[in-house]
């Protein structure tokens, strides 16, 4: 199954089409941050506690997918 999911989802990588956006907003946080702005952070996301069955969402993701 799980081969199967990697078939329908496989393209050529492209890396020029990617952009690392977590590099640019650390870059943009140390920019700020060297002009002395102070950086607030907001407060931390509690996790939900929903545990997912995985294969449930592989199956459907393949059904999708086909």
């Amino acid at each position: 199954m799980a081969n199967q999911l990697i078939d329908t989802l496989e393209i050529q990588w492209r890396p020029e089409k990617f952009e690392d956006k977590y590099r640019e907003q650390v870059l943009e946080l140390i920019k700020k941050k060297a002009a002395g702005e102070e950086i607030v952070t907001p407060p931390a996301v509690e996790p939900s506690g929903q545990v997912v069955d995985l294969m449930a969402a592989l199956q459907e993701s393949i059904e999708r997918a086909a």
